[in-house]
Parts: structure tokens; C-alpha cells; sequence
């Protein structure tokens, strides 16, 4: 009887986290997909990475005013393994630097356009992006 209670808690956690059909799954499929479940919610568990971000007063100031969030960031630092982060004003993008050197560009608008879908700035002047193939951050919309 404590199995059938056990798949009927993972039935309604699965449908809790939003995996649909939940109700109708066989057991054996409940199972599978409660440990993949407990595997992501281990892995969002895990500690943030730390980084720095290198900009000015004036800069803070801009991304206050245009709705430029730090969890993006740390969303961006800690998927690719970035440590620091300088911001050029001119192309309204932060280099992404491992160690001492820079391996990536994010723009604002990329920053925006993964986490809120829209644009928040208008840039005139863009950076040089990388080839395809060194590429770390791999965006749809980047030729």
C-alpha cells in the first residue's frame, strides 16, 4: 500500500510542476520522470557562481533607467562559467571574460531578449562578433 501512496504523491507533484497527461501516466513512467524531476530541482540547487562586473556610476545609472536587471547576469555567468564582465558603453554590450581573457560579447539587447523577449535599447554601433565556431553563447537571431 506504501507504493501506491509514493506514485500517487509523485503523480501529484509531477502535475504540481506543471508535466501534463500526469494523471494518466503508468507507474513506471511516473517514477522515471519524478527522478528526472529531483534531478533538475539538485541541480538549480547548486551554488551561484561568483563574478564582477566592471562598469561606471553613469553606466549603472543608464541600466536603472532602461530596466537592466543583475539576474541576468548572473543567469548568463553562471551557464557559461564567465567570472567577470566589463561594459562598453559604445556598443552597449559587456565583454565576457574566463580568467583573464575574454571568450564572449552579450549585448543588452541579447540580455533582454533571453529573459523578457523584447528589445530595451537602441543601438547604433555593434561589436564584431565572433565566428560561429568560438562562439560560446549560442543565440538564434546571431549570424
Amino acid at each position: 500500500m506504501e507504493h501506491i501512496v509514493n506514485v500517487e504523491q509523485m503523480r501529484a507533484e509531477l502535475k504540481e510542476s506543471g508535466v501534463k497527461q500526469a494523471m494518466n501516466m503508468k507507474e513506471e513512467t511516473i517514477i522515471k520522470k519524478h527522478k528526472e524531476l529531483s534531478k533538475t530541482d539538485e541541480v538549480e540547487q547548486e551554488p551561484k557562481a561568483s563574478f564582477e562586473v566592471n562598469i561606471t556610476k553613469a553606466d549603472q545609472v543608464f541600466f536603472d533607467n532602461i530596466g537592466l536587471k543583475a539576474e541576468w547576469l548572473a543567469s548568463i555567468a553562471n551557464q557559461y562559467d564567465f567570472d567577470r564582465f566589463a561594459y562598453v558603453h559604445k556598443f552597449k554590450a559587456f565583454r565576457c571574460y574566463r580568467g583573464n581573457n575574454q571568450v564572449e560579447w552579450v549585448s543588452i539587447n541579447d540580455l533582454s531578449l533571453i529573459n523578457i523577449k523584447k528589445e530595451i535599447t537602441n543601438t547604433l554601433m555593434t561589436f564584431q562578433p565572433l565566428q560561429k565556431d568560438k562562439q560560446i553563447i549560442k543565440l538564434p537571431w546571431r549570424k
